[in-house]
């Protein structure tokens, strides 16, 4: 049901997912997007990113445990626009909260390692790259620019969540993703998420 739930939320029910596809999951919690392929029974490749210590640990073993996953990797990482030794983080892990930006109810503020997501990634085709950062989703396509244009799709969590002021991402995220060869094939509002197609690569 929680893999379902966030296939609908995303819209990743629309997408066909076939064995061996590169699923990449930034902001991955606890891993419930992982319990989408052991519900339809299709072994993909994952690689999940999570800066919060809690959550990564319980990635870690629940990337363990999903037998439905063929390569597995999980990276404790703040995905960011560079390669900054540290950045701090404030946690409200309660309710999936925590930020890279000043957050309203943060029970702790903690340093993490970043990383861009082109200098993590190798280079291959990639069929879908989940978003979901509380409002760094800008920051972390700025550092994947060496990659982004590998991936068939980006589903991009773009809610009010961005610092205490709660600003939406939707304009920088859809802007800079028009702009290298994506399109807008799908909107949910119950979460304000985008689909974006890559209307320059091959589809499979």
């Amino acid at each position: 049901m929680r893999g379902n739930r966030l296939a609908y939320q995303y819209m990743l029910d629309q997408l066909d997912f076939a064995p061996n596809d590169w699923i990449v999951d930034v902001g991955a919690n606890t891993g419930d997007l992982t319990l989408l392929f052991s519900a339809i029974d299709c072994p993909v490749n994952y690689i999940g990113f999570e800066p919060s210590p809690g959550e990564f640990r319980a990635l870690e073993y629940n990337l363990e445990a999903n037998l439905a996953l063929k390569e597995k990797t999980a990276h404790h990482l703040a995905l960011w626009h560079d390669d900054s030794a540290e950045l701090v983080f404030y946690l409200k892990s309660a309710k999936g909260d925590s930020s890279l930006f000043p957050i309203e109810g943060a029970t702790e503020e903690i340093k993490v390692p970043s990383a861009r997501l082109d200098k993590v990634l190798p280079v291959r085709k990639y069929k879908l790259l989940k978003l979901e950062a509380e409002g760094a989703e800008p920051e972390i396509l700025e550092g994947a620019e060496g990659i982004i244009r590998h991936f068939e799709y980006v589903a991009a969590d773009v809610g009010f969540e961005r610092g205490v002021t709660s600003e939406s991402t939707l304009p920088a995220v859809t802007n800079y993703l028009l702009a290298r060869g994506f399109e807008v094939c799908a909107y949910n509002g119950s979460r304000t998420c985008l689909l974006f197609r890559n209307t320059e690569l091959e589809h499979t």
